[in-house]
C-alpha cells in the first residue's frame, strides 16, 4: 500500500471512518455551535465521520445539551458520555 502526502496509508476510495473526540467542561454556550462547525466541514466522499463528545464533570448546562445533541443531528453520527461517576448526572 502507498502513503498518501501525510505519510499516512492511502486509502485509494475504500471507506474510511473519522472518530472525534471532544472533551467538555462547561461548554453549554458553544458546543452546539462547534458540532454544526464540524458536520458541516468538507470531507472526502468515502469518509464517515463519527463524535463522541466527553461530559468532563460540568457544573453548567453542559449536560442537557449534550443530551439533546443526538436529537437536533439526527442524520450525524453525534454520541456524548458523562465522564462524572460521582456527579449528580450519572443517575439520570
Amino acid at each position: 500500500m502507498e502513503n498518501n502526502a501525510a505519510g499516512g496509508p492511502r486509502s485509494e476510495g475504500k471507506p474510511v471512518k473519522l472518530s472525534i473526540v471532544i472533551p467538555v467542561y462547561n461548554e453549554e454556550q458553544t458546543i452546539l455551535e462547534l458540532i454544526r462547525r464540524l458536520i458541516s466541514a468538507p470531507m472526502l466522499p468515502n469518509v464517515a465521520r463519527e463524535i463522541f463528545c466527553v461530559n468532563d464533570c460540568s457544573n453548567d448546562d453542559t449536560a442537557a445539551r449534550l443530551d439533546g445533541l443526538p436529537r437536533v443531528f439526527a442524520s450525524s453520527r453525534v454520541s456524548c458520555n458523562r465522564n462524572c461517576p460521582t456527579s449528580r448526572l450519572a443517575t439520570d
